[in-house]
């Protein structure tokens, strides 16, 4: 065991895991002399079975969170670069609340988006809406308020659509088209990721 400042790194070598009691605290981390992948691979996952045994799930969501970006980081551009996605996305799965956070960050993007090509995403993609718009001289403010929500709902729609209604669709302009079902899917993804974590929560 090696002590630096606030920092205590453990290792292992040939140990048994069952004759070793301790919480895995904020503080503690596991050393390796080398990024031999059997070597961590199996202090890691032999300390996960325990602690899940033992049922010190603190103990156990620590290591794991770990033991994820340990993997990440060790394994190739493209594991460093999932690990980053399932990182800032939710934590590993951890924290699924952040998964609404970005559906949100998401969605104000997309709204300020359609703000920006309105009369565009309107000739790609028409929704039926009602007609009843206020008079844009008499009440400016009132006006500039309505489209506003007309455009919020405009995106929800699509964001949080399940399907595409083809007949509606027109190709009037190759990125504005490639924009759309970018928006569609990014909404598609986020409420994968929020049926899961309910799933999961329930």
């Amino acid at each position: 065991m090696q002590k630096n400042k606030d920092t205590c790194w453990l290792k292992f070598w040939n140990t048994r895991f069952d004759d070793v009691n301790f919480v895995y605290e904020p503080f503690v981390h596991l050393a390796f002399d080398s990024i031999g992948v059997d070597e961590y691979t199996s202090n890691y996952e032999g300390l996960l079975g325990k602690f899940r045994i033992e049922k010190k799930d603190e103990s156990y969501e620590r290591l794991d969170l770990e033991y994820q970006d340990f993997k990440g980081m060790h394994n190739g551009s493209w594991a460093r670069v999932f690990n980053w996605l399932n990182r800032e996305w939710w934590n590993y799965g951890y924290s699924r609340g952040k998964v609404i956070q970005w559906t949100f960050v998401f969605l104000a993007l997309f709204f300020v988006g359609n703000m920006l090509l309105w009369r565009q995403m309107q000739e790609t993609y028409s929704i039926h809406q009602s007609q009843n718009f206020i008079d844009r001289r008499e009440h400016p403010f009132r006006y500039q308020m309505q489209k506003y929500i007309r455009i919020f709902l405009y995106t929800a729609y699509i964001f949080f659509s399940i399907k595409i209604d083809l007949p509606r669709l027109k190709i009037t302009n190759f990125w504005l088209l490639l924009y759309f079902f970018f928006q569609f899917l990014v909404g598609l993804w986020c409420l994968f990721f929020i049926v899961n974590a309910l799933l999961k929560i329930g």
